[in-house]
């Protein structure tokens, strides 16, 4: 693998693994509400099925561990929800 040599300090971020781990949290969080959501409509109530936090939880832990699954309730109650 070839470096470029004109890195410098002020373009260049390194991630932490916790960092990097959380943004895919984050985005599978995000991509199965926007598949839950994306759903078919209900004739009756024309509404979708919608989300389920224990379900996204529970796949959570299965794909990244138990230890993250604070973390993810977390950001769907105060990121997402906006629930302080």
């Amino acid at each position: 693998m070839k470096l470029d040599s004109n890195l410098k300090h002020e373009n260049v971020h390194i991630f932490t693994t916790e960092e990097v781990i959380r943004k895919q949290v984050k985005d599978f969080i995000r991509n199965r509400m926007d598949e839950a959501n994306s759903g078919p409509v209900n004739k009756y109530t024309r509404k979708s099925k919608g989300w389920s936090m224990s379900e996204i939880l529970a796949e959570v832990s299965v794909r990244f561990g138990e230890d993250v699954v604070d973390f993810a309730k977390r950001y769907v109650v105060a990121d997402i929800c906006g629930i302080k």
